[in-house]
């Protein structure tokens, strides 16, 4: 037995009967020890090549040490964890199978093609339409995830061929509707497709179509805005497109969809600036639907798409008809006195603008004469407050709004009654306050104290004619800086 204190050796033993040298019985020559069979663990393991025998089967390629396998019994070759991966050499089945199946839609793509160079679409939107679909799994239908699928999946040329194919395939054949829905479905999962510019060209001509072969507003639509009543302001015949009816669906025309044409016709010219932006008919889309909301009579929304004409396009062939039919739309919009001022101001701003902009405008005396009545319409503001305090019976207020009036309006029709207001409350003329004065009646020490019965302006935006103390006249108190030596 060892020792406690005697540590163990890891060395082989030298008289261990696996390390004796056998003899031979017959000519008694000394030969080599056999070797040990190596340990396996839990069945695995094997024998493995030595260092020269792996050097040997390495040859160079291109700078690289490369491995040569040996073709022989794949038990002793590969190691116990290879038998886990799978055999690289071997080709997935999966990859196979989608091969055959691409080969196969790239024979009946092209039969389609031929069909449709025939001209038989009917029999060419048979074969399309199969490989214009989708095929997903139920992960992916149900969406378990946040990534899109499209973005981890391979591009399908062959699909998006189809799709665009069978999109002109119904074009053709004068389906408006099916044509639509398949354009913006490639458009959608395609926005890069080499079918862009065909794709929204069709979409302008289905729009156009639906809308009744419209053309672009002019500033000869423009009809006189009444801003004194703008109830009282003519109202232009609407240009309702054909088939408006909403709830009456329609089951005979195969040219148009079922419900809403004039929605699916403003959907179609949506989806040109949406998916093409920066294309040649994206601004065109935009001013047809702007001159569709205004022919209609909803201001609001031709408002806010020739806003979008003149924000994002500025070099559009539109932009002059944007800005004057702008003008005129918030015009339009405005709906009193007793109502948002916001539409008037905007529409003054946007005048003065066009004005700037383009000065050789034909419309240049028109604009000018709205400017003006735009000046009257913001003095009414003023008068109709004034006829709020007088109702009231708060002549301060009659008197602070009045003065506001012959400020900011001295050449309006309400001027000469706001005269009349003051002269009848016996308010004291008033003239605009210079910047010396304002600065004088900052001083407390000049100021003068009111006289009992004289009312004041409680905004302090105008200055009574009184006689205030002169700075000679004055007379140096106790703390006053010439009496302490300091300058004044």
């Amino acid at each position: 037995m060892r020792d406690k204190d005697e540590s163990p050796s890891f060395e082989s033993d030298l008289n261990s009967p696996e390390d004796v040298t056998s003899v031979d019985a017959k000519d008694g020559a000394e030969l080599p020890p056999e070797p040990k069979e190596p340990r396996k663990l839990f069945g695995f393991g094997g024998s493995r090549k030595s260092e020269d025998e792996i050097k040997s089967n390495r040859t160079h390629h291109d700078n690289r040490v490369v491995p040569q396998i040996e073709r022989g019994d794949e038990a002793s070759e590969r190691h116990w964890y290879d038998r886990f991966t799978s055999s690289r050499t071997s080709q997935p089945k999966s990859i196979v199978n989608d091969e055959a199946e691409q080969s196969r839609q790239r024979k009946l793509y092209d039969e389609a093609e031929r069909l449709f160079q025939e001209q038989r679409y009917a029999e060419a939107s048979k074969l399309l339409k199969p490989l214009t679909k989708k095929k997903q799994s139920f992960l992916q239908i149900a969406r378990f995830w946040n990534v899109e699928p499209e973005y981890r999946e391979d591009h399908n040329r062959v699909r998006e061929d189809s799709m665009f194919l069978l999109a002109e395939s119904y074009f053709k054949e004068e389906r408006f509707s099916e044509a639509k829905d398949y354009y913006e479905v490639l458009l959608k999962e395609y926005p890069s497709t080499r079918h862009l510019n065909t794709a929204t060209k069709r979409l302008f001509v289905v729009g156009r179509t639906w809308l009744g072969f419209p053309e672009f507003a002019t500033s000869d639509d423009v009809t006189p805005v009444n801003l004194e009543d703008p109830r009282a302001t003519p109202i232009p015949k609407k240009q309702r497109p054909p088939h408006a009816w909403v709830l009456i669906p329609n089951f005979t025309d195969k040219h148009r969809p079922t419900f809403d044409t004039p929605g699916n016709a403003l959907d179609a010219l949506k989806s040109i600036w949406m998916y093409d932006p920066r294309g040649p008919l994206a601004d065109d889309a935009i001013m047809m639907t702007a001159s569709h909301y205004f022919r209609v009579g909803n201001f609001s929304e031709a408002d806010r798409y020739f806003s979008m004409l003149r924000e994002e396009y500025p070099n559009s062939p539109h932009l002059q008809t944007s800005f004057v039919l702008g003008s005129h739309v918030k015009l339009m919009s405005y709906q009193g006195a007793s109502y948002d001022e916001k539409q008037l101001e905007d529409a003054r701003q946007l005048k003065e603008s066009t004005l700037r902009l383009f000065p050789n405008l034909p419309e240049k005396e028109r604009l000018k004469d709205e400017l003006a009545k735009i000046e009257e319409a913001r003095a009414q503001r003023l008068w109709d407050l004034v006829e709020l305090y007088g109702r009231k019976r708060k002549p301060k207020a009659q008197i602070i709004y009045a003065e506001e009036l012959l400020q900011t309006y001295p050449k309006s029709s309400y001027a000469p009654q706001a005269r009349e207001v003051l002269a009848k409350l016996r308010a004291p003329h008033v003239e605009k306050p210079t910047i010396g004065t304002r600065v004088l009646d900052s001083l407390p020490r000049l100021r003068k104290p009111p006289d009992e019965g004289v009312e004041f302006d409680p905004r302090g935006s105008a200055r009574l004619n009184e006689d205030l103390p002169s700075v000679n006249d004055h007379k140096p108190g106790k703390n006053d800086p010439e009496l302490l030596g300091m300058p004044r």
